[in-house]
C-alpha cells in the first residue's frame, strides 16, 4: 500500500484509486458533526450558485458553510462545528459548500470514484476504512495544499504515519498548529465567536467511529453516506 500526499494539480493521476480529500479547518470536521445527528440526507456543493438553488427549491434544506471563512446571507448556519453540534437534524436534508472542503470532494470525483473525507474527528475511523478496503493506492488530496505544515498536511501525516510505523502525537501536532498561521486566525485573530473552539473541536482526534463515503447520486448531486466501523 502506498501513499501520496497530494494537491488539487495533482489528483488527475487518482484514477480509480482511493482519495481521502482532507479539510480540517473546518468543513470535514463540522460535517461529522453534522453527521452524527441524523440528517436524512447529505449534500455537498462546490458551487454556491447551486447551494442557493436548493435552498430555494427546497426551502426546507438546511443549508451551512461559508466562503472565506464566514456565513453567508440566507444561510443557516455557518461551516462551524461549534455552532451545529447540539442540533437536531433528523428527517432533515443538509446542503454544504465551503471554499475548499466540498469543492475539493467535486473535483475528486472528476478523477476516480472511491472518494471519503478527511479530517482528526474520525481518523481511527479513516484508518481502519484503509485496512479493511486494503487499496493498492491512498491519495492524501490536502485541500489546503502540501507547501507548509498547516492542519490538513499534518493530517495527511499522520494517516500515512501510522501505517508506516511512524506515528505522530496528537498534542505535538495541537501544539504546532496552535503557532501556525492556520491556527493563529482561529484563535488569536479569530473570524467569529465560534473560531476559538472550532479550533479545538477539529483537533479532538477519533470522537466518532464513522467515514463519510461520497457518491454522486441519480440526481447528479453529490451525497455523503456514513459508514460505522
Amino acid at each position: 500500500m502506498k501513499f501520496i500526499i497530494t494537491n488539487d494539480q495533482n489528483l488527475k493521476k487518482a484514477q480509480e484509486e482511493l482519495v481521502i480529500v482532507i479539510d480540517v479547518l473546518r468543513a470535514f470536521t463540522t460535517a461529522c458533526y453534522a453527521m452524527n445527528n441524523n440528517p436524512k440526507d447529505y449534500i455537498v456543493v462546490g458551487d454556491l450558485n447551486l447551494a442557493y438553488k436548493l435552498k430555494d427549491e427546497n426551502p426546507d434544506y438546511i443549508l451551512i458553510g461559508e466562503r472565506k471563512g464566514l456565513k453567508l446571507s440566507g444561510f443557516d448556519y455557518g461551516n462551524s462545528p461549534t455552532e451545529i453540534k447540539d442540533l437536531d437534524f433528523s428527517n432533515k436534508t443538509i446542503i454544504h459548500t465551503t471554499t475548499l472542503g466540498t469543492r475539493g470532494v467535486t473535483n475528486a470525483l472528476r478523477h476516480t470514484k472511491e472518494v471519503i473525507t478527511g479530517s482528526f474527528v474520525n481518523a481511527k475511523a479513516i484508518i481502519n476504512y484503509i485496512k479493511k478496503e486494503n487499496p493498492n493506492y491512498v491519495h492524501l488530496f490536502c485541500t489546503s495544499g502540501t507547501s507548509d505544515d498547516n492542519e490538513d498536511l499534518m493530517f495527511a501525516k499522520y494517516i500515512k504515519g501510522y501505517f508506516e510505523n511512524k506515528p505522530l502525537d496528537i498534542d505535538i501536532i495541537r501544539k504546532k498548529l496552535a503557532e501556525h498561521e492556520s491556527g493563529i486566525r482561529y484563535l488569536v485573530n479569530p473570524r467569529t465567536k465560534y473560531s476559538k473552539n472550532d479550533f479545538f473541536l477539529a483537533l479532538t482526534l477519533d470522537k466518532f467511529n464513522f467515514v463519510l463515503k461520497a457518491y454522486p447520486a441519480k440526481d447528479k448531486l453529490i451525497h455523503l453516506k456514513r459508514i460505522d466501523l
